[in-house]
């Protein structure tokens, strides 16, 4: 089974669904392992949810500049959180060229669905320098926020990276464009 799936990210494996694990050549009882072994994945990851509560903006921030600070081509990242807004899962779900990254909504929610989140911060960066969000990063956060609300993970926080030398960024919820996430006292 191990040299059969050898090929494939341990993430996409996990979100295969029985049919396609059974395209694979995976008889029953390999495909009841794959189960197994994505549970003990998901129990891990909120046993891990140890790190502090995401409240502020900065939290949001934060998390993203980790992430992604120093990344030379457009990079989306998802924070899945748990109901007391710790981050159990930071995936990144797509990377595009220096100045444009498109992202489908499917593959955003996708981590918070398998983990079972409560909520997500996405963040993305411009690899020129500029934090201000783009129409297309307007568009794609009412896009996220409308997916969210209809499948009850509401979008707290969208943070748009930027800078050269130091990091530079914005918050959607600090502009007031998301309500999830509280906005820092000015």
């Amino acid at each position: 089974m191990a040299d059969r799936l050898s090929e494939y990210s341990v993430a996409s494996v996990l979100a295969s669904s029985d049919a396609e694990l059974q395209k694979l050549g995976l008889s029953k009882r390999e495909r009841h392992r794959v189960r197994a072994m994505e549970s003990l994945v998901l129990r891990s990851r909120y046993e891990r949810a140890i790190d502090p509560a995401l409240l502020t903006p900065k939290d949001a921030a934060e998390l993203v500049i980790a992430e992604l600070w120093g990344e030379h081509v457009e990079t989306v990242v998802v924070a899945v959180l748990n109901i007391h807004s710790q981050a159990i899962l930071v995936e990144r779900v797509h990377q595009g060229g220096v100045d444009q990254c498109i992202v489908d909504p499917r593959e955003v929610f996708r981590p918070a669905l398998l983990a079972r989140g409560s909520s997500i911060i996405i963040g993305h960066n411009h690899p020129g320098g500029d934090p201000n969000p783009s129409r297309s990063d307007i568009e794609l956060t009412e896009r996220l926020r409308e997916a969210g609300e209809v499948l009850s993970i509401p979008l707290v926080d969208h943070i748009v990276l930027g800078g050269i030398d130091t990091p530079v960024w914005t918050s959607f919820a600090e502009r007031g464009f998301l309500d999830g996430i509280r906005r820092e006292a000015s």
